[in-house]
């Protein structure tokens, strides 16, 4: 195996020759592909894209050689299991397992059963953990919240917060009234819009009011509403939420004995604090920087060459590495939109608002969508990601009875004659389907900021931006010599970009999908669904640029805060966790997951070759479907095992 030094030199040096060769050939006045108009009759605006492309190219060959990769710090992090290490603006800190105090009761309540090891405890071996020895039992309870003197964070922050948390816990006076003591039944009951409650570290909370002011969205917080949510909570919000927001909707606690952390459950969570502990949720800008040279390359680059040429060769080069620098700007675009580049949601936010003027998308829509996505992944009735009826259906559960209430649009969804009609053949067309699926995403986005049925941040924003990207768009389509060439120019360029669609649906479509909510119980908790639902797909190093991060899926849904330029190193103590638990082939693992294997991670071909065979199932179910009383096709295959008709 090429070790990581070795790895990047070669990298930097491909990288080089590259840019170098594409600078040059700009310099000299264009790339030798017909046409060129010459040097001194050379419109000012393509001098200036010639000009603008040369300098992204040198400026990334100089990030690639000279740039240096954030030097990570790891964090000492105290045995004590009532302290933990979060997360805040990328930067890990010690907090106290709960914060603030409720109406009912004064002290800070302690974290049980979840929390019955200390944070040093590494029960099963796993190799990723540091090699720290085990605490007496004595020093363990006997700790006051922050670490000694010896052990102490250089880090003023994370100094602050320790010792805020211990004069909390020390300061607290005997509780006046117990908070009152919930069941998992009885939480399980507000699971409505109209009456939510969640339950967070072993702490019940009635979130109701603030279902419509969630800045993720709707979605999220009523599909996770009367259940145990600690682990998403913990993984999609900073400890910032902890201290200043959740104390305020907190009526009570569990009730002794009924939050049981499963074994692997644990050891997922031992992933997180080791990720923090290596500080490894901090950004490394460098990273970002050269990204923002490439995709200015790419952009300038396929300008130049549509608008500084007059062949139809560089007109349809250009529209190519237009499709390539929308591909790639998705990516950056779904950094942002999980809040994983400056960690602050607004700052984001914004900085992808802004983005929609050169990719024509909604930020605030995919958020939306996205969020909600990620809790309820491959469920038939609520991700919005997989009910694409009466277009495509990614199995025969969509559509088995005779209609369904997809809770994302708000509509009910069954399978009339044109569904049937196209999902019959869905495995033949989606293909070319997926170089027009960019014009949906416009679509969505739209309907989304008119509309406004969900919360909603840069709506004005996103709208002129919007606006400015069609309007560069079409200017560059409309500046073809011809009408057929200005149509090329467009379907190229969104054909090109169409890959992205692929990457977007193929680490789940082809994985398990389900009917009704998740989270129910040991077999179908967050990530036992999350590994049954996603899959990785199997790639070098040398290309993961290419795919944007969405090869590691895996992760991302595990821990979406999580830089992409880190989610290879978690892949490894995730593979780690899943092979001690579930080990390929043991009963275990063929019980919970369909495909007889826990961290499923074929290569990009494989991976397109296993989701069309899904598409082909449920196109073949399709056709076997019988027209029911209602109006609507059924699958057979449904009747069959409920012996009907």
């Amino acid at each position: 195996m090429v070790g990581g030094g070795t790895f990047r030199f070669w990298l930097q040096v491909l990288c080089l020759a590259a840019c170098v060769a594409v600078a040059a050939g700009y310099r000299g006045g264009g790339l030798n592909v017909g046409g060129r108009v010459r040097l001194q009759d050379e419109p000012l605006h393509a001098l200036l894209l010639r000009l603008g492309t040369t300098a992204a190219a040198l400026a990334l060959a100089g990030q690639l050689l000279f740039a240096e990769r954030l030097k990570y710090k790891p964090v000492e992090l105290p045995a004590d299991p009532t302290v933990t290490l979060r997360e805040d603006n990328g930067v890990s800190c010690l907090a106290p397992m709960h914060i603030g105090r409720a109406q009912t009761a004064e002290p800070v309540i302690l974290e049980g059963t979840s929390r019955a090891f200390t944070n040093a405890s590494n029960p099963r071996g796993l190799n990723f953990m540091p090699a720290t020895p085990e605490p007496e039992a004595s020093s363990v309870h006997g700790h006051s919240g922050a670490a000694s003197d010896a052990d102490a964070p250089s880090d003023p922050k994370l100094i602050a917060l320790e010792a805020e948390a211990a004069a909390e816990t020390a300061a607290a006076p005997p509780a006046k009234r117990a908070l009152k003591q919930y069941t998992l039944a009885e939480v399980a009951k507000h699971c409505h819009r109209d009456d939510a409650w969640v339950i967070i570290d072993e702490r019940v909370y009635d979130v109701t009011r603030f279902i419509d002011k969630h800045p993720g969205g709707v979605g999220p917080m009523v599909n996770l509403a009367g259940k145990d949510c600690t682990d998403v909570f913990a993984n999609y919000h900073a400890a910032r939420i902890y201290r200043t927001m959740l104390p305020g909707f907190l009526i009570g606690e569990m009730a002794p004995g009924e939050i049981v952390v499963w074994p692997h459950v644990a050891d997922f969570r031992r992933i997180r604090q080791e990720l923090l502990r290596r500080g490894l949720f901090e950004t490394d800008m460098g990273y970002y920087r050269k990204m923002f040279a490439w995709h200015a390359l790419l952009w300038l680059g396929g300008l130049y060459l549509s608008l500084g040429f007059e062949s139809c060769t560089a007109h349809m080069l250009g529209a190519s590495l237009i499709g390539i620098f929308w591909q790639q700007l998705a990516g950056i675009g779904h950094d942002l939109g999980h809040s994983g580049v400056t960690h602050n949601f607004y700052k984001d936010h914004v900085i992808g608002s802004l983005l929609s003027c050169v990719m024509g998308l909604s930020v605030g829509w995919w958020k939306s969508d996205h969020n909600t996505h990620h809790v309820v992944c491959n469920a038939i009735e609520h991700d919005p990601n997989i009910q694409l009826m009466p277009v495509l259906s990614i199995t025969h559960k969509c559509f088995r009875q005779a209609k369904f209430w997809d809770s994302y649009h708000k509509k009910w969804v069954g399978m009339d004659d044109v569904a049937h009609l196209l999902v019959s053949y869905q495995h033949l067309f989606f293909y070319p389907l997926m170089a027009l699926a960019r014009w949906n995403l416009y679509v969505q986005g739209l309907i989304y900021l008119i509309a406004q049925h969900d919360c909603t941040h840069y709506r004005k924003t996103e709208l002129a931006g919007i606006g400015v990207y069609f309007g560069w768009v079409f200017a560059v389509a409309l500046s073809m010599p011809s009408w057929a060439q200005a149509v090329a120019w467009i379907f190229v360029s969104h054909g090109v970009a169409g890959i992205l669609h692929v990457q977007i649906v193929l680490s789940h479509w082809s994985m398990h999908s389900y009917e009704g909510r998740a989270y129910t119980g040991p077999d179908d908790e967050w990530y036992i669904t999350t590994m049954r639902t996603t899959m990785n797909v199997k790639t070098p190093p040398l290309l993961d640029f290419v795919h944007i991060g969405l090869q590691f899926q895996i992760e991302h849904h595990l821990f979406p805060r999580l830089p992409r330029h880190n989610l290879r190193i978690a892949r490894e103590m995730v593979k780690e966790v899943v092979e001690k638990h579930f080990p390929a082939g043991s009963p275990e693992c063929k019980r919970l997951f369909p495909l007889g294997v826990a961290y499923h991670e074929p290569g990009f071909f494989e991976g397109n070759l296993e989701m069309w065979r899904v598409l082909k199932d449920a196109a073949f179910a399709a056709r076997s479907a019988k027209k029911g009383e209602h109006g609507f096709w059924e699958c057979a295959i449904w009747e069959g095992m409920n012996c009907a008709g």
